[in-house]
């Protein structure tokens, strides 16, 4: 039975890939800091030992009277990812450098780290510092998904080959839709989208906000700028809630805050009008393709539009867990939206079955007693990718 740390470990998609995999775990500890992604954890796995924010960890937080067989995690990809903020290391994805700290401390027998595809020059820094290349997966193989990741391991993954199961949207809706079509289809309306034109530091700007807020109330500032009092809330939130003031709530903010400097307002006001294809929330896509990449902002309006030529079709939480390869239901007992958000943050985890399926359990499990992996139920194949 192995001993795992999970880093960053979210709704525990990894025990659920190391049960797929028939993988015996005797401990699992795991560090996540999300408390609606800890309830689904507790709910599906009670045993899992929480450890709390990444940052905060050492190698004393585990017990030294037992090795860890294996560390797994997906750091951030927010600032890697083109659709972040693109400051790299210097933004929330320099967590990884706490896989590092704790890689080096723990030393398991094996690692695992995923992420998105990135820059080159980001990609090479993690590539010498982990001292393996990547190699890359997409989910579209297993599941109706396209979402292409790049796993940094020490397991021999040699002899892996995934199978392609040529999933498509039509099957995770049930429909009956024939001329399958081995590609993404995808049509895009008509009109053109008005989009910011320049980057804003939400961060920044909230705590900008925050400053100059000073006493005065919500209410107050509702009443003052004629919004109601919920869209000033989330003028405030320090979560991924907050929300970039409207042009006529800014220059109003500034009048009751008192504030005569410039230099947010052309980043807060000035948008241009682009073609819609700049805009992916305007794609429609077709049940004989596949979904694009999951992300936390796949619910509510955020949803995208899925049609068969005739009638018009979105995804539900159930959907999404499918496009992840999730148990049904697994993330029952949060809220449509906070759902969807956890789920998009996951793994997907039939990929993250095959991978830890190529551990040599017989060698690294105590005792010997290693169980095989289930390749028949995994459809793993015996050449390389």
């Amino acid at each position: 039975m192995l001993n795992v740390v999970s880093l960053f470990d979210g709704i525990s998609c990894g025990q659920i890939a190391l049960e797929r995999a028939g993988i015996k775990v005797k401990k699992y500890y795991a560090s996540e800091i999300d408390d609606k992604a800890i309830k689904i954890t507790m709910n599906n796995y009670p045993n899992t030992l929480q450890m709390g924010d990444v940052r905060k960890l050492h190698n004393h937080n585990f017990s030294h009277t037992e090795r860890i067989h294996l560390l797994i995690g997906g750091s951030p990809c927010q600032s890697f990812s083109n659709a972040g903020n693109r400051t790299g290391f210097d933004g929330k994805s320099g967590l990884f450098w706490e896989f590092v700290s704790l890689l080096k401390e723990i030393q398991p027998t094996y690692f695992l780290l995923e992420n998105v595809k990135m820059k080159k020059e980001w990609k090479d820094i993690i590539t010498k510092e982990l001292g393996v290349e990547p190699i890359e997966i997409d989910s579209a193989l297993v599941s109706a998904q396209q979402r292409k990741r790049l796993y940094w391991t020490n397991i021999d993954l040699s002899n892996l080959q995934i199978q392609d199961k040529k999933i498509y949207l039509k099957d995770v809706l049930g429909l009956n839709v024939t001329n399958t079509e081995d590609k993404i289809c995808m049509s895009k309306s008509d009109f053109d989208v008005k989009v910011r034109k320049n980057f804003v530091d939400t961060k920044e700007l909230c705590e900008y906000l925050r400053q100059h807020k000073g006493n005065k109330t919500n209410k107050q500032i509702a009443e003052y700028c004629n919004v109601p009092i919920t869209k000033v809330e989330h003028w405030f939130r320090k979560d991924t809630s907050f929300a970039i003031p409207d042009e006529i709530s800014w220059f109003k903010l500034k009048q009751l805050f008192k504030i005569t400097l410039s230099e947010w307002d052309k980043k807060i006001t000035e948008f241009e009008i682009k073609k819609n294809n700049f805009d992916m929330a305007k794609r429609i896509y077709h049940v004989r393709g596949k979904h694009p990449t999951l992300t936390t902002l796949t619910g509510g309006h955020q949803r995208k539009t899925i049609t068969d030529g005739k009638d018009m079709f979105y995804l539900n939480p159930n959907h999404a867990e499918e496009l992840q390869t999730l148990p049904k239901d697994y993330t029952k007992g949060l809220s449509d939206n906070q759902r969807f958000k956890v789920i998009g943050n996951g793994w997907t985890v039939d990929i993250i079955a095959h991978i830890l399926s190529c551990l040599p359990l017989t060698q690294i499990q105590e005792g010997g007693n290693g169980i095989p992996p289930n390749n028949e139920l995994l459809g793993i194949l015996p050449k390389e990718l």
